[in-house]
């Protein structure tokens, strides 16, 4: 964003107040037409700053981890390792994180290469490490959690213990306590590691609340792995089975909240329509029902929130996004074309009402470059929008925040949030029903557990009503101190 200093809006001078910890926002709205002026942050410091006002539109939270894949990696010869056009197609899908297996058949050389082809590809990694099914566990996960160490730094990586160990016979009370054996361990030795679990093959509420109820560390993301149909089927049920996704993470935040007072963020490490296909069975063949299943499958995920999803997999397997002749497939073609849709356009579906305030959530974001896109009216739902660049100006965790927000006659409420540097979006429990025609103030004091530079900063809007409705929001006095 360019900064003129001193340079009027239309509604006036726009400055951002900073001190050592609350920040405070002026917003108006009352001019109908869906834009909203916002501007950039400042740096602490209590230095003050004048921006020209920028129109954008709200945004609704969906996480940009959501388009995520995994590498097959069954040998040294992966089409990901192997093939520098392979990496360069999987940036220009967008592809934000990858999941690496670590196999007792792989040699370190052949993990190490994998973490680096992540790294220059610019995604976050997942690895996953040998579980209790592993009679060395401890040793094997230690070698490979020192290797990313030393690949990616301070950088984040998540990590998931074990994977469909249920299907391997490991019931929910056996793997919980291998997880309680080790993973604290693990967690001392990773340099900017998250740890996930229980990563069943198929979504299991009985095994995810014992876990829960059980686990020493608690996850900081649960995960599990979601298909639609055996290969066998008719292409039509394998489409209509994807709203069982919808019951599923609802029915996984419900025993989340029953077992341990909270949803914790959720993550389906894998997805695809079956995970027997093989090559050429009428459905990976077929573009049409590629396509469609594959759009589908992301907005489903994109309305119910989650955290983050991969698809499986990126090469060498049945279903992958991108040929062996390096070419996007259908479904690697409806991938990018969703994300552009979704993170770059801003054409996001309405949230299912399933998350929790006050809780992590997935992460808001806004077409990037600073052009605006054209929106609709706001719906009777949340929306919300964070500065033109999708980031804080080199503001950080701690203290309080304080936005101040004036409005026309409209039932409309508003909340701060804040986006962390391990993408987890915190926000006010309670929104506040924002006065019309005055200037509003909000305030939300940051957690204990946000520390660092933050990644964004932003406003969610709610409306309660039954009417849509659109206007004009303007942004003035923000504070932290």
């Amino acid at each position: 964003m360019t900064r003129n200093s001193g340079k009027l809006s239309k509604f006036g001078n726009k400055k951002i107040l900073i001190s050592l910890g609350v920040i405070s926002i002026l917003l108006v709205a009352g001019i109908w037409g869906l834009v909203y002026d916002v501007f950039g942050g400042a740096r602490a410091g209590g230095n003050t700053s004048h921006t020209p006002a920028t129109t954008l539109p709200l945004a609704q939270p969906v996480s940009p981890l959501l388009f995520g894949t995994n590498i097959g990696l069954f040998d040294s010869n992966d089409q990901v390792l192997t093939s520098a056009a392979t990496r360069t197609l999987l940036q220009q899908m967008h592809t934000r994180i990858i999941r690496m297996p670590v196999r007792s058949s792989l040699s370190e050389a052949t993990e190490i290469a994998a973490a680096l082809a992540i790294k220059n590809i610019g995604a976050i990694p997942l690895v996953v490490l040998r579980g209790a099914v592993d009679p060395t566990v401890l040793a094997d996960d230690s070698r490979v959690i020192n290797d990313m160490n030393h690949i990616f730094g301070n950088n984040l990586v998540y990590y998931e213990y074990g994977n469909e160990e249920d299907l391997l016979g490991v019931d929910a009370r056996g793997y919980t306590a291998s997880w309680n054996a080790i993973v604290p361990q693990l967690k001392r030795l990773a340099v900017q590691g998250q740890f996930v679990g229980p990563v069943n093959f198929q979504y299991d509420r009985t095994y995810l609340t014992t876990f829960l109820q059980h686990a020493n560390p608690r996850p900081d993301e649960v995960s599990w792995h979601e298909y639609t149909c055996d290969d066998s089927w008719a292409s039509s049920i394998c489409i209509s089975h994807i709203a069982h996704w919808t019951n599923h993470i609802s029915n996984a935040r419900a025993a989340m909240i029953a077992a341990i007072g909270t949803a914790l963020p959720i993550m389906i490490t894998e997805w695809n329509y079956a995970p027997n296909a093989v090559p050429n069975d009428g459905k990976n063949n077929n573009s049409a029902f590629m396509s469609t299943w594959t759009s589908m499958a992301l907005q489903t995920l994109a309305a119910n929130r989650i955290f983050a999803s991969m698809q499986y997999s990126s090469t060498n397997t049945a279903i992958p996004m991108i040929t062996s002749a390096n070419a996007p497939t259908a479904q690697g073609i409806a991938f990018q074309g969703i994300y552009q849709q979704m993170i770059l356009g801003g054409q996001q579906p309405p949230p299912a009402p399933t998350t929790v305030p006050g809780r992590p959530q997935p992460q808001p974001t806004l077409p990037s470059g600073g052009t605006p896109i054209p929106t609709g009216p706001i719906p009777t739902s949340y929306s919300s929008f964070t500065f033109e660049d999708g980031g804080t100006d080199g503001w950080r965790g701690h203290g309080d925040q304080t936005f101040s927000v004036p409005t026309p006659t409209m039932n409309l409420g508003a909340k701060i949030f804040v986006m962390d540097n391990q993408y987890h979006w915190f926000d006010a429990d309670a929104m506040t029903r924002l006065a019309p025609g005055a200037w509003n103030q909000l305030t939300f004091t940051l957690p204990s557990a946000v520390s660092g530079q933050l990644r964004q900063l932003g406003v969610q809007f709610n409306n309660p009503g039954t009417a849509i409705l659109s206007t004009n929001v303007f942004v003035d006095a923000v504070s932290w101190r």
